[in-house]
């Protein structure tokens, strides 16, 4: 992706004539453009994905495909929690032991907190009023 573009964006729905609202594929936030400011982003399929391409271009962020695990006391201090993260294109030999604070705003990782069997566990996930947790990545911790 050149510098100087944004996306790739995904189109959602047009607005009027002329204008329409995209959707940021990594960070899901939605934007409006007039068709002028839009060029056709081409994607060959045998390549990488257009997340996969938006994510490189964030060289120190990853997409978040999957939370594995958790470890730490649940009923302790939430900044002693870590959770095992499969990345978004990469294999289990990738994985890595994140903590709370790097993985707390994440809508997947939410989603695994409000899904969990442990009802300690999920009374960890965020409240409907303060969820504010839309982002896909992830900037890992340089020790994980």
């Amino acid at each position: 992706m050149l510098p100087f573009r944004k996306g790739p964006l995904q189109v959602v729905r047009q607005e009027s004539k002329g204008t329409y609202v995209l959707q940021d594929i990594v960070t899901l936030n939605e934007v409006k453009y007039h068709e002028s400011k839009l060029k056709t982003f081409l994607h060959d399929d045998r390549n990488i994905s257009p997340l996969a391409a938006a994510a490189a271009d964030k060289r120190d962020e990853f997409i978040v495909a999957e939370i594995l695990d958790m470890d730490g006391d649940v009923k302790g201090r939430r900044t002693e929690l870590k959770f095992k993260v499969r990345w978004a294109g990469y294999g289990p030999e990738e994985d890595t032991w994140e903590p709370w604070h790097n993985v707390r705003d994440n809508y997947i990782f939410q989603d695994y907190l409000k899904s969990h069997t442990s009802k300690v566990v999920r009374s960890l996930a965020k409240r409907a009023r303060d969820d504010n947790a839309r982002d896909r990545t992830i900037t890992p911790a340089a020790d994980a």
